[in-house]
């Protein structure tokens, strides 16, 4: 009686699957992760279904995962540049009501979402005196009513 641990039944090295059948196997990878099946049971699942090694279950994940994030990649895409928009018009608004807080909040926002800035930059003490600045401005080049 051996006290090792089992190994798992692999395939023979040098076999290659053809594309049509590693398509198969993504596509079931994709759908188990769409269906949120825990990454180790994915790899229990694969490496016992097409008795394949860790490392080949890992790449399986990695192609769904890439087929994931391209399908939802133009979404995300939308939805971020609607964001962008409304931080756009709030941080506008702002700026002609002279509401600075809200500015440097809309400020802050748009550049988490643009990555441009840390957050912690985009409401520094630099970042406070240019949004004055430009507030002043704007009230100089406003017409008297």
């Amino acid at each position: 009686m051996s006290l090792s641990s089992p190994q798992l039944s692999q395939k023979p090295r040098g076999n290659k699957l053809s594309s049509a059948e590693l398509e198969t196997r993504i596509t079931w990878v994709t759908e188990l992760m769409v269906n949120g099946v825990t990454r180790s049971l994915i790899i229990t699942q694969c490496t016992e279904r097409y008795r394949c090694s860790i490392s080949t279950a890992e790449r399986y994940m990695r192609g769904a995962l890439r087929r994931l994030k391209a399908c939802y990649k133009p979404q995300a895409e939308s939805s971020a540049e609607m964001a962008r928009r409304r931080f756009e018009k709030i941080f506008s608004a702002a700026m002609e009501k002279g509401d600075l807080k809200t500015a440097m909040a809309a400020q802050s926002n748009l550049c988490k979402l643009e990555g441009t800035w840390k957050a912690a930059e985009a409401n520094s003490p630099s970042m406070v005196d240019a949004l004055t600045s430009l507030m002043k401005s704007v009230r100089v080049h406003e017409p008297s009513r």
